[in-house]
């Protein structure tokens, strides 16, 4: 197994800032014109919706660091075979608490949505879609999860952070161009889905050239799932307090 160079440690890094930071600046950057062409209530609940499916998404791709553990260890011994089988265990188990909180979420939306928006019938409708379609967004961010850990498991981290980058950018492209042609949230988070969609099959696509042709069907065995879980069950209940204290504040503000 070839240890990684100094300088591949060193564009790794550079690469995981870059995935930390893009999102945000690029928000930042176009906050003034989303808020003028959507109107800061529809603002307002874009970034719920973007709230619930990002706390919902750390929650649910929590083990990721399990999956970069064991096929890290796979690589160690050269077992190849078993790298596909920690990840199809591994879609087992983000797809578990993915589809638990989408159907958590999916009925628990009409009632934030008359939380929230007390008054305006038409935005609450708006509210619950954005929600409701938040709930497949969190499905398809926990497959692409397990893609991208596998790949940082292999130090690529160029080639999934590159990947996510352009999809976040795209979204944002998207969000802008629809906003100035009047569109509404449902529209902003429906985009979002497409491209959250061919994002996680190109994470797949690139990770297929890296090990071979794999099965994406989820696999569920019980010792492997074990591994997984008791490793993972610190940065999952660490994951569920970020959520809490990153997250929650949001729903609480937007609802006042």
């Amino acid at each position: 197994l070839k240890k990684p160079s100094r300088k591949q440690g060193y564009e790794n890094a550079i690469y995981g800032i870059a995935d930390y930071l893009t999102f945000p600046l690029g928000m930042l950057l176009a906050a003034p014109f989303l808020l003028r062409h959507l109107g800061a209530a529809q603002y307002g609940v874009w970034i719920l919706s973007a709230a619930a499916v990002s706390g919902g998404g750390t929650v649910s791709s929590s083990f990721g660091d399990a999956a970069i553990k064991y096929v890290g260890e796979c690589r160690g011994r050269q077992d190849w075979s078993h790298v596909k089988h920690i990840i199809r265990n591994m879609l087992a188990v983000n797809l578990l608490l993915s589809g638990i909180l989408a159907i958590v979420l999916w009925f628990i939306a009409p009632y934030l949505a008359r939380h929230i928006i007390k008054v305006n019938i038409e935005l609450q409708l708006v509210c619950q879609t954005s929600l409701r379609i938040g709930c497949g967004l969190l499905l398809v961010k926990s497959i692409d999860n397990v893609f991208a850990s596998t790949l940082r498991a292999y130090e690529i981290y160029a080639t999934t952070v590159s990947i996510a980058i352009c999809s976040r950018v795209a979204t944002l492209i998207f969000a802008i161009t629809l906003a100035s042609y009047s569109r509404n949230v449902v529209w902003i988070m429906a985009s979002t889905m497409l491209i959250s969609i061919m994002g996680a099959i190109i994470q797949a696509l690139a990770l297929q050239n890296k090990i071979g042709s794999f099965s994406p069907i989820p696999m569920w065995h019980q010792k492997t799932i074990s591994s997984i879980v008791s490793f993972g069950a610190f940065s999952w209940l660490q994951a569920i307090a970020s959520m809490a204290f990153g997250q929650a504040d949001r729903f609480f503000e937007i609802g006042r």
